[in-house]
């Protein structure tokens, strides 16, 4: 059987009982694709919480059910919510369960709505992508520590991580801020670069105060947090400076002033806002010294590398 996270479960064992009153527990461990033992943990839980599921037994078997016209804990969507989900859903990346929720909805969506979904192209995401984050979600959900294999850019290799997941920043590319268990801080992590990931029973989980978290964001630009953190200012000229408005790194802010745009803050993520000037070229003038030594250090980088070819 593949693996299934517990939210997963639940949300199966759910969608189950709304499709069916009555069930097996053999043959709904058969469609929510874990085992019977824990289908009856899952529905002894739910019905702890208040669910009104009835457990008979006839051996060797047991059944489980609902009451005639139970609904599962929600609100009935009327036609105008219906095609909001349905926009909604539209710009989520494809994935199984936007085909699913699509499918579940739209034949009680307006037929304009239904006749535009094959004319729209999602955002893209990958089959690991899909695989790793409802395993990240889980665990920031159910404060689970993750065991994940993890490539490491600075070290160019594969290594073992536990984690403590704290915010999750959807993409693309998707970002995560989680405690690390081994170096025993915040760290950016970038979901496409965790080739493995699973609940670590091993270890306990990290919480880490909302508003260190957010600091620690707030501190950082493009999924970049360093060591040092230092006034960053720089100027982009006219016509450069329309394109860079709308297209500045995450976490920078730009103030219109005459002939152009003018960029300043106090940050951590000194490199990522460096690299961005360079590709500037002659369109930036750095304002600050430590921006100005660090463009000029990446600059002639760049100019050694192509002076080789």
């Amino acid at each position: 059987m593949g693996q299934r996270t517990s939210s997963e479960t639940l949300a199966a064992i759910v969608v189950a009982f709304w499709q069916r009153r009555v069930w097996s527990q053999a043959d709904l461990a058969r469609e929510t694709g874990v085992s019977p033992r824990a289908v009856r943990r899952h529905l002894d839980e739910l019905s702890a919480a208040g669910w009104p599921f009835v457990r008979e037994e006839d051996r060797p078997h047991v059944y489980w059910s609902v009451p005639n016209g139970w609904f599962p804990g929600g609100v009935p969507l009327d036609p105008g919510a219906i095609a909001a989900l349905v926009h909604v859903l539209m710009r989520v990346p494809a994935s199984s369960a936007r085909t699913k929720l699509l499918k579940a909805i739209t034949g009680h969506a307006p037929k304009v709505v239904v006749d535009a979904l094959d004319r729209v192209i999602p955002p893209r995401t990958s089959e690991m992508e899909e695989t790793i984050l409802p395993i990240l979600l889980n665990g920031l959900a159910e404060l689970i520590p993750l065991r994940m294999h993890y490539w490491t850019a600075s070290r160019g290799t594969f290594g073992t991580r536990t984690v403590s997941v704290q915010r999750v920043l959807l993409g693309p590319p998707t970002r995560f801020v989680a405690w690390c268990h081994a170096a025993r801080e915040l760290r950016w992590f970038r979901l496409d670069y965790a080739s493995a990931a699973t609940t670590d029973d091993t270890a306990t989980f990290h919480s880490v105060d909302d508003a260190e978290v957010d600091a620690f964001i707030g501190d950082s630009v493009d999924g970049f947090h360093g060591v040092a953190r230092v006034p960053v200012a720089f100027f982009v000229r006219d016509p450069d400076a329309r394109w860079v408005a709308r297209n500045l790194p995450e976490g920078l802010v730009g103030t219109s002033e005459d002939n152009g745009l003018y960029v300043a803050t106090d940050t951590t993520g000194l490199l990522p806002i460096a690299r961005f000037v360079v590709g500037l070229g002659a369109a930036a003038e750095c304002r600050t010294p430590e921006l100005a030594k660090l463009v000029r250090e990446l600059a002639a980088g760049a100019l050694r590398g192509a002076a080789q070819e």
